[in-house]
């Protein structure tokens, strides 16, 4: 049961965390070359441009996010995911008819299960040198080695953000908004909501740097800081978790 609850929670926060990854995210990601000026414009040019603004943010993730929005939140989702009972008690045509969205769902699903493996691909492949001899062996070692002086500083910055501002972060808005009675008071919501801000940053990143030829360059460099991240995080998050579940009640759990 805790498991589904702190599933649920977990959803809630991708509902919010995609649209703003793949809008705003994406945003900084997407040169902004040859955009006329606002204030040159006219009130018609001001639509088009605000119409062309809005296309380039829905991205196949966004529309992807808005679609399971609306299935999950509206009466479609009895017909994507009909319950067991209902297709028991169905007559055959209302079963054929529901096996249709059902099935393109669970295709839907099994093509989602392999996001985290593609994702890893795109990571390990940004890593890969793209000049040299193709028949010399990897010294991965040097792959996952800094390169320069402020790569080694930019790796600090991000730990000394990523583990200790964000994580003190979290836990003073969580406090606000216990105090403010915004967050309900389950303990698994908790930990959903400050787990997420122990954690270190998504592969998304390096994805997004790919999508444009401008930051194609970067996404080595993005892909090797975040593999030394992940590789750095094992004890500042073993000592998060560990302060964080005996302070929301769950330790003894």
């Amino acid at each position: 049961a805790q498991y589904d609850l702190a599933a649920g929670y977990t959803a809630l926060f991708l509902i919010a965390w995609s649209p703003a990854l793949w809008s705003l995210g994406y945003a900084m990601f997407v040169s902004n070359d040859g955009v006329e000026k606002k204030e040159n414009m006219s009130f018609l040019q001001k639509i088009g441009s605000f119409l062309a603004s809005l296309k380039q943010y829905m991205n196949p993730p966004m529309i992807g996010v808005l679609a399971g929005v609306v299935i999950g939140l509206t009466p479609l989702s009895n017909v994507f995911f009909p319950s067991t009972e209902s297709m028991a008690g169905a007559s055959f045509v209302t079963k054929l008819a529901l096996g249709i969205p059902k099935s393109a769902m669970e295709l839907v699903e099994l093509m989602a299960g392999s996001l985290l493996a593609i994702q890893t691909m795109v990571l390990a492949a940004s890593l890969l040198p793209t000049d040299g001899p193709k028949d010399k062996p990897l010294d991965w070692k040097e792959l996952l080695s800094p390169k320069s002086k402020l790569e080694v500083g930019a790796l600090i910055i991000t730990l000394f953000v990523r583990f200790l501002v964000v994580p003190f972060a979290g836990l003073g808005i969580v406090n606000v908004f216990q105090t403010m009675k915004w967050l309900p008071n389950d303990p698994i919501c908790y930990l959903v909501v400050l787990v997420q801000a122990v954690m270190p940053s998504a592969q998304n990143i390096v994805l997004l740097m790919n999508l444009q030829s401008s930051t194609r360059p970067l996404a080595p460099t993005m892909a090797r800081i975040l593999l030394q991240l992940y590789l750095l995080s094992v004890v500042p998050l073993a000592l998060w978790m560990g302060a964080l579940l005996p302070m929301i009640g769950l330790g003894g759990a």
